[in-house]
């Protein structure tokens, strides 16, 4: 080999070198909503030594003061100099975007994320309920990609700038449209924290699939002031969360879910299994704050109507929730 062809070796090599590694980088991530969940999966992400930002509402002064605290099944930890922000007009611009607000606040959604979008960015909306990806593709229509993220975890704020992990931690993902790289990039990183992500071809069964434990638990909680164990433990209240099961899926099916009754059964022998657990909604109760009663209910027993399906379970719910919530509101 020649002096030239030598040069020309090398020099190939170097450049292949630096095409890897700028193909390696870390994705830099977004936690809009640093409450449970968002805390919990934008923590682990952190903890694990990945570019996180997170936004902070009431736990701003003191995440900056003392840190921010995960205590997990999996270990407890405390970050500290956090990259906090109180704003996402200070936020820098982000690859993944983890929207974990409250469905209640669907009109703030759009505005919050605009300021931290980047052309490829992919917005990942970790709520209740069914139709929040539809309606965040209309309000944001050049956002290249959307998904869901749907969370099987017992995970609590327990104080200020503090959540605490008790069950469970897995993240199921779906493409609703755009790019499904970054998403598969997403599942590699969650999985590297020791918490568990799924990634699924199938968006409408796993935006179904979690309201199968959604729908009861969390509004029988608050409709019976009640814990999950409390609830599986009176014969009563136990066979009307699997009534409402049974409804969910019958629905699911009926709008083009890959659904069963034997997942009824799987969430009910899961929940025998749980450490006593009240869920958000029943945190927003106590907190005499809005409940997620339009997309977690309300738009379900749309969804089944239109198909022609009764749920009068489901809809008995509802008006329980309505209810408590306009005393809160009175």
């Amino acid at each position: 080999m020649s002096f030239s062809q030598k040069c020309y070796a090398f020099f190939g090599f170097v450049f292949g070198l630096h095409y890897l590694y700028t193909q390696i980088q870390y994705m830099r991530y977004a936690i809009v909503g640093t409450g449970a969940m968002g805390g919990l999966f934008g923590g682990m992400l952190a903890h694990a030594g990945f570019d996180v930002h997170f936004l902070f509402r009431s736990d701003y002064k003191d995440v900056k003061e003392k840190g921010f605290t995960v205590d997990s099944i999996l270990g407890k930890f405390t970050l500290q100099n956090v990259n906090a922000y109180n704003s996402t007009e200070n936020m820098p611009k982000c690859d993944v975007i983890l929207v974990c607000i409250k469905t209640v606040y669907e009109n703030r959604i759009p505005n919050l994320i605009k300021p931290i979008l980047k052309p490829d960015s992919l917005i990942i909306l970790i709520q209740n309920g069914i139709n929040m990806e539809p309606y965040i593709a209309k309000q944001l229509p050049d956002t290249v990609s959307i998904a869901a993220g749907m969370v099987m975890a017992s995970v609590t704020k327990t104080a200020p700038a503090v959540i605490t992990h008790t069950n469970f931690g897995t993240i199921t993902t779906a493409l609703y449209k755009g790019n499904d790289n970054i998403l598969k990039e997403f599942c590699n990183d969650i999985n590297s924290t020791g918490l568990r992500a799924v990634h699924s071809t199938d968006y409408i069964t796993e935006r179904w699939r979690k309201l199968v434990w959604n729908m009861p638990y969390n509004g029988l909680s608050v409709a019976l002031d009640a814990t999950t164990k409390d609830i599986m433990n009176n014969p009563a209240t136990r066979q009307r969360a699997y009534s409402i099961m049974l409804e969910v899926v019958k629905a699911a099916k009926a709008n083009g879910a890959k659904l069963t009754n034997a997942y009824a059964d799987e969430m009910m022998t899961a929940t025998d299994g749980m450490v006593p657990y009240k869920p958000s909604m029943y945190v927003d109760y106590a907190r005499r704050r809005p409940m997620e009663i339009q997309y977690l209910y309300t738009e379900v027993i749309k969804a089944a109507k239109a198909k022609g399906v009764e749920v009068p379970y489901i809809e008995e719910l509802e008006k329980q929730l309505i209810q408590k919530q306009n005393e809160i509101n009175s």
